[in-house]
C-alpha cells in the first residue's frame, strides 16, 4: 500500500530564492516579482532553470520599474513599463500608434479660463430713479468681487437680469460700475452713449402692454476684454432712467407679483488668458 506524506500535499512557502538553500518538490520561492514552484529537488539551480522550477505566478517589480517621483506605470506588449514624469504644463495623451501614453506640450493657451466669480440674486426689487439724468446702483445684492491673477489677463462681465417696466413708456440705461477705487464712469454725470465705445451698457426701451405692465423682459449686458486691476475689485450694476418711472427686478409690476412671473439675476465675471 502506498504511503502518503500528509505534510507534503500542500505548497511550502520558502520566501525569496536563496542559491545556497536545498529545495524539494512543491517548495515555492519568490524572485524578481514572480513566484516559482520547485518540480525537482535542487540546490544552487536558479529559478530560470526550467528543469527544476516552474513559474507559479508571473509578476513585475513595480518598485524597480518606478524609480522617480511622478513616474507613471503602464503595460506594453512585453510587460510593465515606466513613463518618466513630464514637465510643468505638459498634458498626457495616447501616442499616434495608440499603443502607449506620452507627454506633450500644448501649442497654445489662447482662451484659457483662469477663474469665474458670480452672484445670483433672487430677491424682488422695486426701483425708482431718484434723480433724473444720473446713474445709481440698483441693489448691492448684485455686486461681484474678483481678485485677478494677472493684469495681462482680461475680464468678461455678463449680466442676465429679468426686468419689468412701470406701465408707461420708460427708457432705462443699464451699465457696469467699478465700485473699488477709480470709477469707470461718474454716476452723477453719466449720460446714455457717452462711454458706449469703452464700457458695457444695455439700453432698454420698455412699454408694458397693460397699465400695470405685467410682462417680464430678460436683459443681457456684456463687457468683453476689460483689462483687470492688480488688486481685488468689486463691480456693481447701475441704471439710469429717462424719468422718474419705476421698474422692477426679478418680478412683474411692483410687489404684487400678479401674474406669477418671477426670475433671478445672474452676474458673472470671468478672468481669461487671451495671450
Amino acid at each position: 500500500m502506498a504511503t502518503i506524506n500528509l505534510g507534503a500535499i500542500k505548497f511550502n512557502w520558502k520566501g525569496a530564492y536563496n542559491n545556497g538553500t536545498a529545495y524539494t518538490v512543491d517548495d515555492v520561492v519568490s524572485s524578481g516579482g514572480s513566484s516559482y514552484v520547485c518540480i525537482q529537488a535542487s540546490t544552487g539551480n536558479a529559478v530560470s532553470n526550467g528543469s527544476y522550477w516552474q513559474v507559479m505566478a508571473q509578476g513585475g517589480d513595480v518598485a524597480t520599474t518606478l524609480s522617480t517621483q511622478g513616474d507613471i506605470l503602464y503595460r506594453d506588449g512585453s510587460g510593465l513599463q515606466r513613463l518618466a514624469k513630464g514637465t510643468a504644463a505638459q498634458e498626457l495623451r495616447m501616442n499616434s500608434g495608440a499603443t502607449a501614453p506620452e507627454w506633450y506640450t500644448p501649442t497654445s493657451t489662447t482662451g484659457k479660463t483662469i477663474q469665474m466669480q458670480h452672484t445670483r440674486h433672487t430677491g424682488m426689487v422695486s426701483w425708482t430713479h431718484p434723480t433724473v439724468g444720473t446713474a445709481n446702483e440698483i441693489t448691492t445684492a448684485n455686486r461681484v468681487t474678483i481678485t485677478p491673477t494677472s493684469t495681462s489677463n482680461h475680464l468678461i462681465l455678463d449680466l442676465f437680469m429679468p426686468v419689468s417696466g412701470g406701465g408707461t413708456t420708460a427708457l432705462f440705461n443699464f451699465m457696469f460700475y467699478d465700485v473699488t477705487g477709480s470709477a469707470v464712469f461718474n454716476p452723477s454725470t453719466e449720460t446714455i452713449g457717452s462711454r458706449g465705445a469703452t464700457w458695457g451698457r444695455g439700453i432698454m426701451g420698455h412699454r408694458g402692454p397693460h397699465a400695470d405692465a405685467n410682462d417680464l423682459t430678460v436683459i443681457h449686458l456684456r463687457q468683453i476684454g476689460l483689462a483687470p486691476r492688480a488688486s481685488s475689485t468689486t463691480f456693481a450694476v447701475y441704471a439710469r432712467g429717462q424719468g422718474n418711472t419705476a421698474f422692477y427686478i426679478n418680478h412683474d409690476n411692483a410687489n404684487n407679483n400678479e401674474w406669477g412671473f418671477t426670475g433671478q439675476t445672474l452676474f458673472t465675471i470671468t478672468e481669461m488668458d487671451l495671450s
